[in-house]
């Protein structure tokens, strides 16, 4: 009867203990060289070191292509700085001829 009682709790710390080795015995694994790997892990280090590789080098394209277009758009901007400043320029040179062109200038009527 006493036995009985205890088994949950006895089964939970058992689980516990299975589930923990079972954690520490994969890390292991993973831990090795290669050459004593199964060749199941093997594969799959393999496998995600060759897409690590694959994503380092796709990072490093668009890295590059980032500072490209950085660099594009930093020109466009100081393209079109010039562009609006011009334009200021020529906006006020045509405001000052028409002021000056005009002899007499229509006169504000008292309200």
């Amino acid at each position: 009867m006493l036995l009985s009682h205890l088994k949950p709790y006895v089964m939970s710390v058992f689980s516990f203990v299975k589930f923990y080795s079972f954690e520490i015995n994969v890390i292991s694994c993973l831990l090795r060289p290669y050459q004593s790997l199964p060749g199941c892990v093997r594969e799959t280090r393999r496998k995600m070191e060759r897409l690590n590789s694959e994503l380092y080098l796709q990072n490093c394209y668009i890295i590059q292509e980032n500072e490209r277009l950085r660099k594009k758009a930093q020109l466009l901007n100081q393209e079109n700085q010039a562009l609006l400043s011009e334009l200021k320029q020529k906006l006020s040179m045509s405001k000052h001829q028409a002021s000056s062109s005009s002899p007499n200038p229509p006169k504000k009527q008292p309200n």
